[in-house]
């Protein structure tokens, strides 16, 4: 078999991006059930030393509800991941326009509260790597007249 005959390569931005958005899946994922196990304990803690009602409406209920919003946002993240890496438009489309939800979101709440720089460049680095040349052109996303088709991380391997 030659090497025209052999499937083309995937290219290395687009594995690094599947990555990444699979490794942010997981950690929210598993944030989510540590801190909904927590809390549970929390409140079955809290439960037999008070009234029932006044465990549902304590900060233990609020925390547990932040982590099942955390899981649930890990399972939306690990199913656009897993579309993109059997490079499927819908996730190409789905993983920017979440980038893009979540640089607003970050961008917005740093304007009122300080808050870490690294989740903000994060998404920044994760939009630049999407609309790379490579990753457009394998999830058939049309392309400029001039745009390079050599991108910056395998600017190596055009030889």
């Amino acid at each position: 078999m030659t090497d025209s005959d052999s499937k083309p390569r995937r290219p290395l931005v687009l594995t690094l991006v599947a990555t990444l958005l699979s490794l942010v899946a997981l950690l929210n994922i598993t944030l989510g059930v540590f801190g909904a196990w927590d809390s549970l304990d929390a409140m079955q803690a809290s439960a037999q030393l008070s009234e029932l009602s006044d465990v549902f409406f304590s900060e233990h209920a609020d925390e547990f509800l932040s982590s099942l919003s955390f899981i649930a946002i890990g399972v939306v993240q690990l199913v656009i991941s897993v579309g993109f890496w059997r490079v499927r438009r819908w996730a190409w489309v789905a993983a920017i326009s979440w980038q893009a939800l979540k640089l607003l979101l970050d961008l917005a709440v740093s304007y009122f509260v300080e808050t870490a720089f690294i989740p903000l460049a994060f998404a920044v680095l994760l939009v630049f790597m999407l609309n790379t040349a490579d990753v457009r052109r394998a999830f058939g996303v049309l392309l400029k007249q001039d745009e390079p088709t050599v991108s910056i991380l395998n600017a190596s391997e055009v030889n």
